[in-house]
């Protein structure tokens, strides 16, 4: 292994959490081998894109829609980009309330 050499967490101070890694203590002694925690970057999947994807990989266009409900030209077009729009923020606040639920639980049984 190169680089810096394996190094144990701190937990020489009152809250026993160290300072690197965030790790919080709940016996002493522990040694632990302390490793920065990446930042939690988080974003939910943007579901009318998704659709949109699949549909178009299987030849169904907002063209080919339009032309078939014969609402090209007209304002709003065949309601495609409404839709999308819609199920990308059910979506989001779907995912969210999801992720949100499951760190309430991880926090209650872990106590993280």
């Amino acid at each position: 292994m190169s680089g810096d050499p394996a190094k144990l967490c701190d937990f020489q101070n009152p809250e026993r959490t160290c300072p690197t890694c965030g790790y919080v203590a709940k016996t002493l002694p522990l040694y632990r081998m302390c490793a920065p925690v990446p930042e939690d970057i988080w974003e939910p999947i943007p579901i009318g894109d998704l659709v949109e994807k699949g549909l178009t990989a299987l030849g169904i266009t907002k063209e080919r829609v339009e032309k078939l409900t014969r609402t090209e030209g007209k304002p709003g077009g065949c309601g495609c980009a409404g839709r999308q729009k819609w199920l990308n923020e059910l979506g989001n606040k779907v995912q969210t309330d999801a992720r949100n639920a499951l760190l309430a639980a991880k926090r209650f049984y872990v106590g993280e």
